[in-house]
């Protein structure tokens, strides 16, 4: 099942830039509609969502954007520092699940393969792989071109 999702994931993605994320990201009803498919083609809105998992807006920063699709993968048992994100990321579980702690609110989430998250834009988290298999993670980040989305919290 999840693999199929990752398929119709994959298939929006290469629809194109901007448009075709902002498409998946807040799937206009005529496309998610399932007579508004061509004959042939299934179409499963994976995740539907105007806020990050913390409830914030989800807001494009002005400007041309860049696309970064990326793929994680996080060894069992092991953790992603604190860390936040200045502009969108989006994650997709492929396999495992993953442990997020929003560390302002200090709310924890569980998120399973088949399930995609809308992280906290600007709000430090952190996230650890509680189980003996690893978790692949694919991630798809909306930047200004050529600007960084990962900034690592330094604790004195």
């Amino acid at each position: 099942m999840a693999s199929r999702r990752f398929q119709a994931f994959w298939a929006a993605l290469r629809l194109g830039a901007r448009s075709a994320i902002a498409v998946a990201l807040v799937a206009a009803p005529s496309m998610a509609a399932p007579d508004a498919a061509p004959s042939g083609v299934k179409v499963e809105t994976l995740m539907r969502s105007a806020t990050t998992t913390s409830g914030g807006s989800i807001v494009l920063p002005p400007g041309p954007l860049e696309v970064t699709v990326a793929r994680y993968h996080i060894a069992a048992h092991a953790a992603l520092p604190a860390h936040k994100h200045p502009f969108v990321r989006i994650g997709y579980v492929l396999s495992g699940r993953l442990s997020v702690t929003n560390l302002e609110t200090g709310r924890a989430r569980v998120f399973k393969a088949g399930e995609a998250i809308a992280e906290d834009i600007d709000q430090w988290h952190a996230a650890r792989n509680h189980e003996a298999q690893a978790v692949e993670l694919l991630v798809i980040d909306l930047t200004p071109p050529a600007a960084a989305n990962t900034v690592l919290r330094v604790d004195p």
